[in-house]
């Protein structure tokens, strides 16, 4: 419903996606999907830990600032500075602290697991696409999980 609301395709794009055909299409569907997700994910994280991420948050903005800019320079300056920060922050443990605080809310896992599964799903795509051996087996074992869980 939000890929034909947002006019990204129409109806019947949208069951061509949804039944396995338009693999093209599905693929730029869900990366637009992720990327909102992302955008709204992103907000709400930093939002929770605004005291602890200042510095994180203001290089993302310079970042964001630079690439609209486009000057190349720029934007691998500000974003070492990033890398550095995050680091720094210890930014993945409070991701996860964040994460964690929010598991009682439906939609939020609903919404993270289909997250991962995109970026599963990406992974896999770059492995073929590249003919990467060791990145497309890391990607099937990674698929295993979801032929498992029905069991």
């Amino acid at each position: 419903m939000c890929w034909i609301e947002a006019e990204i395709y129409g109806p019947a794009t949208v069951k061509q996606i949804l039944d396995g055909n338009h693999v093209k299409r599905g693929e730029v569907a869900h990366i637009v999907t992720l990327e909102a997700l992302f955008a709204l994910y992103q907000k709400a994280f930093l939002q929770s830990s605004q005291e602890d991420l200042k510095v994180t948050a203001d290089l993302s903005n310079e970042v964001a600032d630079a690439c609209t800019q486009a000057t190349t320079v720029d934007v691998k300056d500000v974003n070492a500075k990033l890398v550095e920060a995050v680091k720094q922050s210890c930014l993945l443990e409070t991701m996860a602290k964040f994460d964690a605080t929010q598991e009682k809310n439906p939609l939020f896992n609903v919404t993270r697991q289909y997250m991962h599964m995109v970026m599963e799903m990406l992974q896999f795509i770059r492995a073929v696409r590249t003919g990467d051996r060791i990145l497309h087996l890391q990607a099937l074992q990674v698929f295993t999980k979801y032929f498992f869980a029905h069991d």
